[in-house]
């Protein structure tokens, strides 16, 4: 028996839960500044204004799979997560002192990205 193609089911709403949780982090990032600095592991002497920026530009990428959760739209966000996450890759392995902001930051937009991935796969 297969379910209505209007009925909800978990791969439609794929993209919503990983829009609500990247919209969650992004919150936390955006509101906390310095304070989400350091509780995420990027206390690292990182500006506040770059964690906000951060949280900023995840909260605009989720309120767009919240809107428009289709494939295309799913597709270009993962791709936007794993461009930061190999970002982090770079600074990671050439800054020391953002060495570890960098791979809690990328381990996040890896996690994100391959999300957002399945995400629009299966859309």
């Amino acid at each position: 028996m297969t379910a209505h193609p209007r009925s909800p089911s978990v791969p439609a709403a794929l993209p919503r839960i990983w829009a609500a949780a990247t919209a969650g982090y992004g919150l936390v990032l955006l509101a906390g500044g310095e304070r989400a600095s350091r509780w995420d592991g990027l206390g690292s002497g990182v500006p506040p204004a770059m964690v906000r920026l951060l949280g900023g530009r995840l909260l605009v990428q989720s309120g767009l799979v919240l809107r428009w959760p289709i494939r295309p739209v799913c597709l270009a966000c993962a791709a936007v997560e794993a461009l930061h996450a190999a970002s982090m890759a770079v600074v990671a392995v050439a800054s020391h002192r953002f060495r570890r902001a960098a791979a809690v930051s990328g381990s996040v937009a890896t996690c994100s990205a391959l999300a957002g991935l399945r995400s629009g796969l299966r859309r």
